[in-house]
């Protein structure tokens, strides 16, 4: 098969999930919310990515409660500047790469 066939296929995938999501499903902020809808996605890629580490646990609360305060290690950050000063203290070598990622964002 070549390669824009099997690009296609993924994009015909992607347009059927899109499409089942607007005819049959509602946002509820709890169990039908953004999250779900990209993991649907995700599923249709057959990808692998995984959400672990600090980040996991960010994806899985929206995914769970629709929203959330932002906590990286069990430390609550209210302001940015609360945030900025914890930053300087973190270890990066220690991260896991996603929650490299999630701080950096």
């Amino acid at each position: 098969m070549s390669l824009s066939r099997a690009n296609d296929k993924k994009l015909e995938q992607i347009a059927k999930k899109c499409v089942s999501y607007n005819r049959s499903k509602y946002y509820n902020p709890v169990t039908n919310n953004c999250q779900h809808f990209v993991r649907k996605i995700l599923d249709a890629f057959e990808s692998d990515f995984c959400f672990e580490g600090e980040f996991g646990i960010i994806i899985k609360k929206l995914e769970n409660e629709g929203k959330i305060d932002f906590i990286f290690q069990g430390k609550t950050f209210n302001l940015r500047k609360e945030f900025y000063s914890f930053i300087k203290t973190i270890n990066f070598s220690r991260l896991c790469p996603n929650d490299k990622k999630l701080l950096i964002c």
